[in-house]
């Protein structure tokens, strides 16, 4: 089978059979490790203060390269979750329920009263 065909059936691009992944180095190993343990300590920071806290410790790393080996590590902040709307028992006064006397008229035309003003009881 050819290179070109057994690429596409695995859906993988020909260039990486051609190149030998590179080996990490000692130092990106150990920034690697910086990175992993910054985000243990401050799991709500991303990467952009991960690279100014690593060139305050004195990596010599760029943006770019920080950003490649987060994502490369796995390393995420994790989104908060949206706090969902109070609905059943125990919720706050609703719309049709006025708060004060003589805030909300209501017409009824299936009887022959005069409007009221306020809740019906009835």
């Amino acid at each position: 089978m050819s290179e070109r065909r057994a690429c596409a059936v695995v859906g993988q691009p020909r260039s990486t059979q051609r190149l030998a992944a590179p080996v990490p180095t000692d130092e990106e190993l150990a920034l690697r490790a910086f990175l992993r343990a910054f985000s243990v300590q401050r799991p709500r920071w991303g990467w952009r203060r991960a690279a100014t806290a690593a060139r305050k410790v004195g990596w010599r790393v760029n943006n770019k390269r920080i950003h490649r080996l987060w994502r490369a590590e796995g390393l995420r902040v994790p989104y908060r979750k949206k706090k969902r709307p109070l609905r059943g028992i125990g919720v706050s006064v609703g719309a049709m329920c006025p708060i004060a006397p003589n805030v909300m008229w209501a017409m009824d035309s299936s009887s022959t009263r005069p409007p009221t003003a306020g809740c019906s009881s009835s």
